[in-house]
């Protein structure tokens, strides 16, 4: 996990490419925060200001923070999920 830019993020089908960069940002900033400050530092608010994104748009992707950090658990257990099959 020492690499949030190695992060593949499924979007559900039929999602604008737009969304799936906005979402993967999301994740990428949430890691981030996680794994440099923990989890007490973690907010709607902080992840927004790290990467750039307004609140309302965060917010329509993750409503509250269990959503978002569910999201990120998916995306890092898919993430080593694939490295394992791949065998690296």
């Amino acid at each position: 996990m020492n690499e949030p830019a190695s992060l593949k993020i499924k979007i559900r089908a039929g999602a604008y490419p737009r969304t799936a960069d906005t979402v993967e940002q999301i994740l990428r900033s949430t890691l981030k925060i996680l794994m440099t400050d923990g989890y007490s530092a973690l907010s709607i608010r902080r992840v927004a200001g790290d990467c750039g994104v307004a609140i309302g748009n965060l917010t329509y992707h993750f409503p509250n923070k269990a959503a978002l950090l569910k999201e990120l658990l998916e995306a890092v257990l898919e993430a080593y999920a694939d490295r394992a099959r791949q065998g690296a």
